[in-house]
């Protein structure tokens, strides 16, 4: 292990602000050893370690920092790769440019509800019980950007989700990840479902691909914007799911195409109505039971999905006039407000069809 510190006037030891670790080495040494707001730079490898990041400020790059894992998925190249869990326990911590796998029992990466300000950027999280374990506290933003996270369904508590929160989180920004490969059934690709209803707010999921993969779904949660995402072939109930007791969500400018259901609004988690949910330019096509679906006693008000691409021309089916993807309100306390509708889908930048192919 390298440090970058050296010897001040009076022979005293400085505590290094960069530490390099190599194979063979220890990456938790490497932490225990940095100073408060250093930087830890791991060489490519392999370290069978859990790894927890408890100072402030303290950032972990991989050999990859900087470097969009999307893009590592297509070609692949040498990484850092840690068979354990990383936790962020302290304020403005950061891991960039990993490859975080195999943890059974636990997620990939854990940040700490009592903390924020976290960057978890252009990792690999993949083959865990679940992905990133994503909390956070008021403050300073948390972002989760530029990661591919894949196939995280080993046994455990929380298995196969990919992207999930329960202990709340707030002022956080999830960005151009790609997920895929988690479980259909009893979990999601992006699950924000705090135990306390408004714990999860100011929430910004935008420009994540879900391919093959499972809901963005939402519980408990308020002031959300889910815009500008690709959610294609997703073999859950449904692409962007609600579980009861959010507000103020806006879905803007989406690609939900291809699922079983594109947007599903239930209470089914807490028994408390969604309210202030609306539904705007988005391309909603070829799903197969329904465009948006409402259940009964899962909503309060007007829900506004006026100027979307239901797949046709026409405007949608179910209580709409033409032949496209159904609006279903089974709830009749709700009013769907679906007209006017847009005859052509929106124009925008198309899918990264090279991490599928």
């Amino acid at each position: 292990m390298d440090e970058a510190g050296e010897h001040d006037m009076e022979g005293v030891m400085v505590v290094p602000s960069v530490v390099f670790v190599e194979p063979g080495e220890s990456i938790q040494n490497g932490v225990n050893t940095v100073d408060a707001y250093g930087t830890v730079i791991v060489a490519p490898g392999v370290y069978n370690e859990n790894v927890t990041v408890n100072k402030p400020g303290v950032q972990l790059h991989g050999a990859q920092y900087g470097v969009d894992a999307r893009e590592r998925i297509v070609v692949p190249v040498p990484e850092s790769i840690i068979n354990g869990t990383v936790s962020l326990a302290e304020q403005n911590t950061v891991i960039d440019g990993f490859t975080v796998q195999n943890v059974a029992g636990n997620a990939g990466i854990v940040t700490s509800a009592a903390f924020s300000g976290y960057w978890v950027f252009n990792n690999i999280v993949q083959n865990n019980t679940f992905g990133i374990y994503l909390n956070s506290a008021d403050g300073t933003i948390t972002q989760v950007k530029q990661n591919v996270v894949r196939n995280n369904r080993q046994p455990g508590a929380a298995s196969g989700n990919g992207i999930y929160c329960d202990q709340g989180l707030r002022n956080a920004v999830i960005r151009d990840n790609f997920l895929t490969g988690h479980d259909p059934a009893n979990a999601a690709g992006i699950n924000i479902t705090p135990l306390v209803q408004n714990a999860a707010s100011r929430i910004w999921i935008t420009d994540n691909f879900l391919f093959q993969d499972s809901s963005i779904a939402l519980t408990n949660t308020t002031f959300v914007t889910v815009s500008q995402n690709c959610l294609i072939q997703n073999i859950g109930a449904s692409a962007i799911f609600f579980g009861g007791g959010t507000s103020f969500t806006d879905i803007e400018s989406n690609i939900i195409q291809n699922n079983n259901r594109g947007i599903s609004v239930t209470a089914v988690f807490t028994g408390t109505e969604n309210t202030g949910i609306r539904v705007k330019h988005n391309n909603i096509q070829g799903n197969i039971f329904a465009g948006l679906q409402v259940v009964n006693n899962a909503y309060s008000g007007i829900l506004n999905a006026t100027n979307n691409f239901w797949g046709n021309a026409s405007g949608p089916s179910g209580i709409g006039p033409g032949t496209g993807d159904a609006i279903i309100n089974g709830d009749p306390d709700t009013t769907i407000l679906f007209e006017p509708f847009l005859t052509s889908p929106i124009a925008r930048i198309p899918c990264q069809s090279s991490i599928v192919s």
